[in-house]
Formats: structure tokens, sequence, C-alpha cells
């Protein structure tokens, strides 16, 4: 235990400051009352600054949020009632996903049944979704609102592991007037 040189307060070891009469161990004397409101103001800044950086990051979400719902894919080369004003580039994402023991196990009685393989075809769609974000993601960089002629390739490697390449042309679109 600690004790406060000033009033005689118990302190616990780490303690840095007596709250009882407001001595700081640090500058080795009380605060006044002034440099406890400085210090007051200078938390309270803290506090508004942080408030202010959630409520920007807040906004950017929404305004990503947004442009997202209004972005266009499409595996065709247009969009009835818009125009292609500009090609920005041809965009390839790949995921790599792993199917597991379960989807394994799944695929081998389904297959020795005759049935569908439900394990593979939801880590496919899963991969398919990823990769549809990821290209939307680079299409928004080159500031494409839209991707047309979207193509997906699935290839598996080894015995459990599934590529699903999406392809496709950043572009960007405006509506017909």
């Amino acid at each position: 235990m600690k004790k406060c040189p000033n009033c005689e307060e118990l302190l616990g070891d780490n303690a840095e400051k007596c709250f009882k009469c407001r001595y700081d161990f640090n500058l080795k004397r009380v605060i006044t009352q002034d440099e406890l409101k400085q210090q007051r103001e200078k938390e309270q800044e803290l506090i508004n600054k942080k408030i202010e950086e959630e409520q920007k990051r807040n906004q950017k979400n929404a305004e990503i949020l947004e442009f997202k719902k209004n972005f266009k894919v499409t595996t065709g080369y247009n969009f009835e009632g818009y125009d292609i004003i500009d090609y920005k580039d041809i965009i390839s994402r790949e995921i790599v996903i792993g199917t597991g023991f379960f989807s394994e196990l799944d695929a081998g009685i389904s297959d020795l049944l005759g049935m569908r393989a439900s394990g593979y075809e939801g880590k496919i769609a899963e991969a398919k979704s990823m990769a549809l974000n990821l290209l939307k993601n680079e299409a928004a960089n080159l500031n494409a609102n839209a991707i047309i002629g979207i193509d997906y390739d699935i290839t598996t490697i080894g015995n459990n592991m599934i590529i699903v390449s999406a392809n496709g042309t950043a572009v960007e679109i405006k509506k017909k007037d």
C-alpha cells in the first residue's frame, strides 16, 4: 500500500493520484483547480474528437452501403435504360476455399447414392459471393459503378480445395434521359 504524502490517505501501490486531495505522484504536488479544469477540458476535447471520427466513419459506411446498393452487375454486356460512358478495365478475382471433411463425406455419400452434394454446393455459392464482392470493390476503386460480362470459372485442386475465379469489365454507366 502507498500513502498520500499530503493527506495520509492509503492508496494502491500503482496509484498515480490521490482523489481525496488531488495529489499527483508524478508532479509531486497537489493539482490546482485550474489545472484540473484544463485537464478535464482536454479530456472532453479528446472525447469530442473520437465522437466526430465515429460519426465520419458511420457516414462513410452509409455512403458505401448506398453505393453498393446501386451498383449494377450483369453477365451480359449492357443494361437496359443505361449508356456505358467509360470502360474502366478488365477485372478478375479468385477465391480459394477448403471444403472440409464433412463436405468430402457428404460428397462421397451423395456420389454413392446419386444425390446432390449440398456441402459442395454451399461452398461454391459462398466462394462465388465472396469473389463477386471482391470484384465490386475493385471496380469501385476504379471509379466504376457497374460490371458487365461477369463470368465464373470453378476448379478444384487437391481433394478438398475449390478455386472460384470471377472476371468482368468494370464500367461507368449513366441512366438514359
